[in-house]
């Protein structure tokens, strides 16, 4: 039984993850998927202080006009740099073709939709880094991100 109990612990710690706000840029807006409230942040050039070793998850959705019909692809670069030097780790363009999703919605906006959610996850080694989130898209509709934070334990 005490073993049980503490391979519970164990998975519940691992399971644990932070979301992260911005540094510089803290527009938040509270999407309503499924009927379950989810805060995202609006991509501008957002930069997070992350501490390692963890797992980053960052979720996307780009906003789009009620009346339009299909939808645009949308991109992302991940940069991430160590706090104490200026040379970036690693630098990564992602871009997203991702569907309406209808269960999706906006008390703040309730005349657009949002796409369907695209992921990515982030390995962070051991230290402390700035990870930088920029929207790719020269012109393009606003883009939400979510970025979880889980720790490894080692």
């Amino acid at each position: 039984m005490k073993s049980l109990f503490f391979l519970l612990v164990i998975l519940c710690s691992l399971l644990n993850g932070k979301v992260l706000i911005p540094d510089k840029n803290s527009l938040a807006e509270k999407l309503s998927i499924n009927d379950k409230e989810r805060e995202y942040y609006l991509l501008n050039s957002n930069e997070y202080i992350v501490q390692g070793p963890s797992i980053i998850s960052i979720y996307a959705r780009m906003a789009l006009p009620k009346k339009q019909k299909n939808t645009d692809s949308f991109s992302i670069n991940i940069n991430l740099e160590d706090i104490n030097e200026t040379s970036s780790l690693l630098d990564i363009s992602k871009t997203f073709n991702k569907k309406k999703d209808s269960r999706v919605s906006s008390l703040y906006h309730p005349m657009h939709n949002y796409t369907e959610s695209g992921k990515v996850e982030v390995n962070i080694p051991d230290g402390k880094f700035k990870l930088i989130i920029e929207n790719d898209g020269f012109f393009s509709e606003p883009v939400l991100l979510r970025v979880i934070e889980k720790k490894i334990d080692v």
